[in-house]
């Protein structure tokens, strides 16, 4: 299976309707390279549905910090120009927020600790 587990912050606001939420999520790595620290950032489209759906708009803020578990999918299609591409995104199985967001401290025991600790050292 493909499973993917992420820790980022929401980029822009949901975007939701009932039963549906669909996020941007920047995930920022560090890294150094001769000597020169160095940092790159990869964006994910997240959609929730149900229950996550639910948790996405209702805690969800732009720059709230997220782990979010769930699987990878893509869509196949055609572009103006006739080329065919392929779009990736994230169906998120679980979410929980780390920091910022609405309320969050309710929700923090369900947070993995390496999350919670990674989450923490991003910030």
């Amino acid at each position: 299976m493909n499973k993917i587990m992420l820790i980022g912050r929401v980029a822009v606001p949901p975007s939701s309707r009932a039963g549906y939420c669909k996020i941007r999520l920047a995930v920022t790595t560090y890294f150094s390279r001769y000597g020169i620290k160095r940092e790159t950032t990869e964006w994910f489209n997240v959609t929730g549905f149900r229950k996550t759906a639910d948790i996405m708009a209702g805690m969800c803020d732009v720059g709230t910090v997220v782990y979010c578990e769930g699987r990878m999918t893509s869509n196949k299609y055609t572009d103006s120009k006739n080329v065919s591409r392929t779009s990736w995104s994230v169906i998120c199985e679980k979410i929980q927020v780390t920091s910022g967001g609405k309320d969050y401290t309710q929700h923090l025991d369900d947070v993995p600790e390496e999350a919670e600790a990674h989450a923490r050292n991003n910030l």
